[in-house]
């Protein structure tokens, strides 16, 4: 079984308050992982891989779904301090 989530990049200013996609998001699919990843799964192998942010102000969100609606609650929220 494969799951697809969306998934996106983001860094801030310096108080949190504008973010910003430092990338388009992008699907992932997790058939290479297998089919137990979560959300939270994801979005530690994208922190852990990622190559686009520095410092401690940006963040990773996940979706379930490919192509997912952005503006809805994210299935999960991985802020770079807690990566």
């Amino acid at each position: 079984m494969t799951t697809t989530y969306t998934v996106k990049i983001e860094a801030s200013n310096e108080d949190g308050t504008i973010w910003q996609a430092l990338e388009p998001a992008e699907n992932i699919e997790t058939t290479q992982w297998g089919p137990t990843w979560t959300a939270e799964d994801v979005a530690r192998a994208t922190a852990d891989n990622q190559t686009v942010a520095e410092g401690d102000r940006w963040r990773v969100l996940v979706w379930e779904g490919a192509d997912a609606d952005e503006d809805s609650e994210p299935a999960y929220v991985l802020d770079a301090a807690d990566a």
